[in-house]
Order: structure tokens, then sequence, then C-alpha cells
């Protein structure tokens, strides 16, 4: 039975290579027949670790992904044209320490989802045949990611403000005095992974902030720096990656402001997530922007 999908190698370039499915053209084509570790693969598979990955983090974090093996037929109406479509396919497949872009296109029921990953065993071809149908080679390789979720195409963005600042005692005293409770509430926003797997934000948290903490009230967790963030200056701060950097004048690496005691690197839970920014104090273009991919299995 044919797969239902496609697989495109390197679609960020123009040099993408597409293995079909179900081929527009069946005697012209890379036609793809199996691929292991896609559906319904475990996905805490130990994988290599990326060259820097790990940085130092909270905690401990295992490097787990995905290891995916891929078997089709190369299939060219001449033998000038096979030779043509397997070092293309070669090419696409060069092993290198650079990650780069897998797309599956029509898996029924997902948008088109993106893994990045690296060439794990070489391209293998074997068995050429020539028949009254034209020319065919058999191929298989091998690829590994760092990561165990696909992710969307469409990068979702949505802006959080701090607390308003309370406005203080005004003179002068009226009595009785009434309170009403604090003088600010915590401004929130939903983020909604629609995915069926948790997400990795990136958190960009834009000055004037004095002590900014990102907090996801639906997982109950927070990512708290101590330290200011200037007006005009954005420290980005990437889950996935575990880093914090910052694109102000001092610049560099900002992961030693992260308050380690009470922070966690959280993940966007499929479905809704209530996100809250709170800070000691905030200037007049204080925010924090929450930048994702929905994420799928």
């Amino acid at each position: 039975m044919p797969l239902e999908y496609s697989l495109v190698l390197h679609a960020d370039t123009p040099a993408a290579v597409t293995l079909e499915g179900r081929p527009a053209d069946p005697h012209d084509c890379l036609l793809l027949q199996q691929v292991g570790g896609l559906d319904g693969a475990p996905v805490d598979q130990d994988v290599n670790p990326w060259p820097g990955g790990d940085g130092d983090i909270l905690g401990q974090l295992s490097v787990r992904g995905r290891t995916l093996s891929v078997e089709g037929l190369i299939v060219a109406p001449s033998r000038g044209r096979l030779r043509e479509l397997e070092r293309d396919l070669r090419r696409a497949c060069a092993p290198t320490v650079d990650t780069w872009p897998v797309v599956v296109d029509g898996r029924v029921g997902d948008p088109a989802l993106s893994l990045d990953v690296r060439t794990g065993e070489p391209l293998v071809t074997v068995d050429e045949g020539a028949s009254s149908q034209g020319w065919g080679k058999a191929f298989r390789v091998t690829f590994r990611s760092g990561s165990s979720t696909l992710r969307s195409h469409q990068q979702h963005t949505r802006s959080v403000l701090p607390p308003a600042p309370g406005g203080g005692l005004v003179f002068p005293l009226v009595f009785p005095l009434v309170f009403t409770g604090p003088a600010a509430t915590p401004s929130g926003i939903t983020v909604t992974n629609q995915g069926d797997a948790p997400a990795w934000p990136r958190l960009l948290l834009h000055g004037e902030l004095v002590n900014p903490v990102v907090w996801n009230v639906s997982t109950g967790q927070r990512l708290a720096l101590h330290t200011t963030i200037f007006d005009g200056e954005t420290v980005t701060l990437d889950g996935r990656a575990r880093t914090a950097v910052s694109d102000g004048p001092s610049g560099g690496n900002r992961y030693h402001t992260i308050d380690r005691s009470v922070s966690d690197w959280w993940q966007l839970h499929p479905g809704d997530n209530l996100i809250r920014l709170l800070a000691d104090g905030a200037g007049p273009n204080g925010h924090a922007t929450v930048v994702w991919n929905d994420a799928y299995l």
C-alpha cells in the first residue's frame, strides 16, 4: 500500500528533493515506499547529542529524539535520468554536522510538519534494473533528529504585558480608608498549542523590565530572571536550546541571570495555556512575546 504522504528534504532551499508516497508521475520520481520511526514511533529514543546542544541546563536533560529509516525506489524513463535523480538524492542526503528540515506533507489529519534532522547512516542504492516501464533503483537512508516531535510550519506569536502599576495614595486622605485589594492584577494571555504534543516556546522579553518572571499558570511553572532588561533591549529565552541571549549593547549570554532555584524550562502543553508576565518594575515598552509552533507526534 503506498504511503499517503511525501517527505521533502532540505525544504528551505532551492535544491529541495521530494520523496513522493503518491507520485505525480510514477515513471519519473523518487518513490517513497517505507518510513520507519515516524508513524507510531516511540518518542524517547536516544540519539547522538548535537554539538553544543547541551549547554548549561536547569536540572538534567537527556537528549532524545527520533531516528527515521527511509526506503524507496528511484524511477526514471532512461538510465541518464536515473543517474540524475540519484545524484540529486545523494546531494540531499550528504552527511553533515548541520541540521536541516524534512517536511512531512500530506499526512491525513495534520498540516505540513517539519523535523530538523541530519543524516545518520549514508544513502545506499542497490538493485539497478530496467524494464519495459523504464529504469529503477532501490535506496535506503537513515536520518536522526534531536527532537521527538514535529512542528507545524505556521509560527504563532502572542504578546503579554506586565501588571499595570497601582495608583498609590491620593492626598488629602479621606477617612475611612477603603482597601479594595492588590494594586495590580497580573495580566494574562491564552496561548493555544493546537498539536498533540508539548511544544517548546521562545520567550522574547522586551525592556524595560526589572526581574521579569514568565509564568505558565496552566502548568504551574515559571522562568524567572534576576536582571534589568533596558528599554530597547530584548532577551530571548529559547527552551529547546536552553539559551538566554541579549541583543543589547552589552549583548551576549544572560543565562547566569536565571534564578535556578525557582525556574523551569517549561513547555506549552496541547490545548490552552494561560501565560502571565510578572516584574518588579516595567517601563512603558516592557512586555513579553511568546513565539511557538504547534507540536505533533
